[in-house]
């Protein structure tokens, strides 16, 4: 849960506080939501801006650089095949990132399967696993991580 004082609050890229920015908004903030488009949309308890300070409030915040999110060129290049997989499960990487660590995590984050300094291309043993929904995770030299849902059968 998260508790905003008497305002919300915005991180510049750097990680300083962004001491320009002023939402409006306090209170008890229980969910909030990015949207598509980058607006968020924040649900609490007390919300001031969102209505009476004493019900529950829901608040789209639609300043246009609330959040920027752009797909890197690693995520684009990253690819799973086939899904659903049975016998093996076949990967690419995006070689000019340098990936250095791939993990097959089950349904519940658990690494089953762990792979450093993969190639670019690979195909992973998935035979002996239960079927189910797992998470390929590759993290590449440069801090970023992708992940791709899978399913095993």
């Amino acid at each position: 849960m998260l508790v905003a004082q008497s305002a919300a609050e915005r991180v510049q890229p750097n990680g300083s506080f962004d001491t320009g920015f002023t939402a409006g908004i306090g209170g008890n903030i229980r969910r909030f939501l990015v949207q598509p488009d980058g607006a968020i949309m924040i649900a609490g308890v007390g919300l001031t801006g969102a209505g009476p300070a004493s019900g529950i409030g829901l608040v789209r915040v639609l300043d246009a650089n609330v959040l920027t999110v752009k797909p890197s060129l690693s995520d684009a290049r990253t690819t799973a095949w086939p899904v659903p997989a049975h016998e093996t499960l076949n990967l690419h990487l995006d070689a000019e990132s340098r990936p250095h660590r791939v993990q097959l995590l089950d349904a519940l984050g658990r690494p089953v399967l762990t792979l450093d300094q993969p190639t670019a291309t690979l195909t992973l043993p998935v035979a002996g696993l239960a079927a189910g929904t797992y998470h390929v995770q590759v993290e590449y030299a440069k801090a970023n991580r992708v992940t791709r849902r899978v399913v095993l059968y």
